[in-house]
């Protein structure tokens, strides 16, 4: 059956589901409830509840399959949430790499075998997995690779493997601690980048650290699962957009200031061959990045379309005179006072009609019309004018980033006021959907 029938299929159910659900609340003499109102309906008392329960699980099973089909598998990955550590579960013991050699299926005492796992627990972990569409079971405890699960892999582009192993590992350990650290009167009121949510648990397991930075830096392998989630977020958030919705005809010098490896400069340079791009990070990251372009575009460095100048943005300027100046996903890992520091160092290396292009996740306001003036979609009603779940993601990496760096994702105006912190003049705001690009020019 084509995945075009099946949506149809899906969105007749969730119709039906709706409308079942709505007569359940009918039945009892009143309307379904909107839901900023804090009234009790007669159902929410109600004992007999099963053709109601019947009903929301159609509606949701439906929804979900109908998002997980439509959506990008990496987007999905980043949106689990109460299957979170099973997905590390497959992640770190390798599943889907063990299942993409067995199309037709693997039974879980060898699937269990391979991985090297205990195969009632395997069992436990494989049908709630499937259960929320990542792998699929082909017959009685046969497990194999779909859509999502074969995002998982370590071969895969998405690099989705690399997110689920920072977040499920470092990013869960800061969450967990997060009530000790909110009421701990050492670190109730910190906002410092050296006294973070990760710190302090980290601390906890004997650790001592002066930044969330010195952690990746002195653990190789987790500073490669970083490097690989960066780039799966880049990738959910599909903030390579702005290669195609900025007017990049006017600019013959591009720096990608924080570029890593390139996950931005790669696919920017194969669509603009004729702009010379500059990549600055550390030394490291910097030389791993030649590496990679000697394989992925070989071309650009023979035409000398290209450079890697490694830099300290928290201490130095960056390169000189670039007709635009791009952040992609790194104002958001610093707190304000740090975060300005970034930009005045870019603001001195500007000239006079030289651009800056902030892009992050933008956190919207759930009231006001802040959003609408900068000309930024608003959901229709009766959703929040944020899109509300829609885009729950943001919000979820928001807090992601306050309890590993004391960093957040930024409104609008917050990254205004930044820019003028900084001798920025704002200029106009990208709406790119998920994340959206904040331009700035010369003050």
């Amino acid at each position: 059956m084509s995945g075009n029938v099946q949506v149809d299929q899906l969105l007749s159910l969730i119709n039906q589901a709706a409308k079942d659900a709505v007569a359940e609340y009918q039945s009892r003499g009143k309307d379904v409830l909107p839901l900023d109102t804090p009234d009790v309906h007669p159902l929410d008392s109600e004992t007999n509840l099963v053709a109601l329960k019947k009903a929301i699980r159609l509606l949701e099973g439906a929804t979900v399959h109908l998002c997980n089909m439509l959506a990008p598998p990496i987007h999905t990955i980043c949106n689990s949430r109460p299957d979170t550590a099973l997905y590390r579960v497959a992640v770190e013991a390798s599943l889907a790499d063990i299942l993409e050699g067995h199309p037709e299926g693997l039974s879980l005492d060898k699937l269990a075998e391979a991985a090297d796992l205990p195969a009632p627990k395997l069992g436990q972990v494989m049908q709630t997995l499937v259960a929320n569409n990542c792998f699929r079971e082909v017959d009685s405890g046969v497990y194999a690779n779909n859509r999502i699960s074969y995002a998982l892999r370590s071969t895969s582009e998405t690099d989705a493997a690399g997110l689920v192993s920072v977040t499920t590992r470092e990013g869960r350990l800061s969450q967990w601690k997060y009530w000790e650290y909110l009421k701990d009167p050492e670190t109730r009121d910190a906002t410092g980048i050296d006294n973070t949510c990760m710190l302090y648990a980290l601390r906890k397991e004997g650790m001592v650290l002066k930044t969330p930075f010195e952690y990746f830096i002195t653990q190789p392998d987790r500073r490669k699962q970083f490097d690989r989630a960066m780039v799966a977020l880049s990738r959910s958030s599909g903030n390579t957009s702005i290669v195609h919705a900025y007017p990049w005809q006017n600019a013959k010098t591009v720096c990608d200031v924080g570029s890593g490896v390139g996950s931005f400069a790669l696919p920017f340079s194969r669509h603009h061959p004729d702009i010379e791009v500059t990549l600055q990070d550390t030394p490291d990251v910097c030389k791993d990045a030649a590496e990679l372009w000697k394989k992925e575009n070989p071309a650009a460095i023979s035409a000398n379309k290209v450079n890697f100048v490694p830099v300290n943005f928290l201490e130095e300027p960056v390169v000189p005179n670039q007709d635009v100046y791009i952040l992609r996903s790194i104002i958001h890992d610093f707190p304000d006072l740090l975060a300005v520091q970034v930009l005045k160092n870019i603001r001195k290396a500007m000239s006079p009609t030289t651009r800056v292009l902030i892009q992050e996740y933008i956190i919207h306001p759930a009231v006001g019309t802040e959003s609408e003036k900068f000309g930024i979609e608003q959901a229709p009603e009766p959703l929040q004018p944020n899109f509300g779940a829609g885009a729950s993601r943001l919000y979820n990496f928001s807090f992601f980033m306050h309890t590993m760096l004391n960093a957040k994702e930024r409104t609008v105006q917050e990254i205004i006021e930044l820019g003028k912190a900084a001798d920025l003049q704002f200029v106009k705001v990208w709406d790119l959907a998920e994340t959206s690009a904040v331009e700035f020019s010369a003050a």
